[in-house]
């Protein structure tokens, strides 16, 4: 709405309620998510900003229901984001592995209601993404060897969150 009014005092006012939002520490995370997420969609920050703020949420210290939040708030409105962008699919791929399994089962019900929002055909491509083991980045690598029994115990979980189709 702000750039409809063609009112630049009011952008860079805006702008710099982001990035305080993005930065501050006593901010609930699902706002700071979202704030660096409007930062990197307006083109005010780099890939690289965006992605040092989610390492530093999504850090072994950090709380699971905080990062979950924060998570939350980055995601929202658009799987787009994580289909074009593999070093962020690597990075929340990295973190969801390194969970135990009790901070996982804490995390499927933010999953869930995040990827519901997104379209059912980026849902599958996701979820292709998954089953694959690997980005768009990682596909000139050696394959990764994976454990069959454990795909095949997980892989309900993860159409449970992306859709079945």
């Amino acid at each position: 709405a702000l750039m409809r009014l063609e009112q630049p005092d009011y952008l860079d006012h805006w702008q710099q309620a982001l990035v305080l939002l993005a930065e501050r520490d006593n901010i609930a995370s699902e706002l700071s998510g979202l704030a660096v997420r409007l930062l990197l969609d307006a083109q005010n920050w780099v890939m690289e900003q965006a992605a040092g703020h989610m390492r530093q949420a999504l850090a072994k210290g950090v709380p699971i229901q905080d990062s979950s939040a924060w998570l939350q708030g980055f995601l929202y409105g658009s799987g787009l984001l994580l289909l074009h962008n593999p070093p962020l699919w690597a990075l929340i791929d990295a973190w969801i592995q390194e969970l135990s399994h009790v901070e996982f089962q804490q995390l499927l019900p933010a999953l869930r209601k995040t990827f519901s929002s997104y379209a059912p055909a980026e849902r599958q491509k996701m979820l292709q993404l998954a089953k694959d083991g690997r980005t768009r980045a990682s596909k000139n690598r050696a394959p990764v060897v994976w454990d069959e029994t454990r795909v095949q115990t997980v892989l309900p979980t993860l159409q449970l969150i992306f859709g079945k189709g």
